[in-house]
């Protein structure tokens, strides 16, 4: 047995194809399948510990990578069998035509649906983000599943556009507020009070809320760490606005 494997070894025409080919016996590992990988990946020791948020978003990009092999590649079951070639061939598909994947599960009438989002391209900031976090996964449980080369590790990064923001006037600031709307104005004030993005913004909890101690206790969706916003006179002003309007309050509807 040991006498075959030397041969077959030896019969290798180049380093890379003896890598590619005896990559298990090289490095001792198992097979890991592409649907139990991400999983695995999160049992890792890590430099941060991801938010729930975190958790949720990159696994939605592992998820996206699968049913990219599955249509392309269905004979590929385990993550040490992905290739460099496939890998390129998958962040190619993410910079000209965005996920791979564009079915929609929504809620209609209390059951489930399924919908087609139409192709919406990336930016280059979200693919990189897609890449990093593709090739996390294979880093992780590198060792265990005997992977000796990440597919996505050489893959070059998009160039980073630099971005100016010009911040709002007084004037114009001025303007939204008269003109928004009160669920609009809520979401205004709460956003030039505090900071927040608008994704914390928008799941804002009341239990967050420490009306009486007059401050914010909020984790962050992105970066999953816990900071305190002093409430103001305006802020506080408005949220005990909010708080008294029910929800069906003829001033949403306007």
């Amino acid at each position: 047995m040991v006498r075959k494997t030397m041969e077959k070894a030896v019969a290798q025409e180049t380093p890379h194809a003896l890598v590619d080919n005896f990559r298990r016996e090289l490095s001792k590992g198992k097979a890991i399948s592409l649907e139990e990988a991400y999983d695995l990946s999160l049992k890792k020791p890590r430099k941060r510990t991801p938010s729930k948020e975190g958790i949720a978003t990159k696994k939605s990009y592992w998820k996206d990578f699968v049913a990219f092999m599955e249509a392309q590649y269905p004979e590929i079951k385990t993550l040490d069998n992905v290739t460099i070639s496939q890998a390129e061939e998958y962040v190619q598909q993410l910079r000209t035509h965005g996920r791979f994947n564009r079915t929609i599960s929504y809620k209609k009438n209390g059951r489930c649906k399924q919908g087609y989002q139409q192709a919406e391209m990336l930016s280059d900031k979200t693919i990189n983000t897609y890449q990093q976090a593709l090739a996390e996964v294979f880093t992780l449980p590198a060792i265990d599943a005997g992977i000796i080369r990440n597919p996505f590790a050489g893959i070059p990064m998009l160039k980073k556009e630099s971005e100016t923001r010009e911040p709002f006037t007084e004037v114009e600031l001025q303007t939204i507020r008269d003109k928004a709307d009160p669920f609009i104005l809520d979401l205004f004030t709460v956003a030039c009070a505090t900071a927040l993005r608008e994704g914390d913004i928008c799941t804002l909890k009341w239990k967050e809320i420490d009306l009486a101690s007059g401050v914010i206790r909020r984790t962050m969706n992105k970066t999953g760490h816990l900071v305190e916003i002093p409430i103001f006179a305006p802020l506080a002003e408005s949220l005990q606005l909010v708080k008294g309007r029910p929800m069906n309050d003829p001033a949403y509807a306007e």
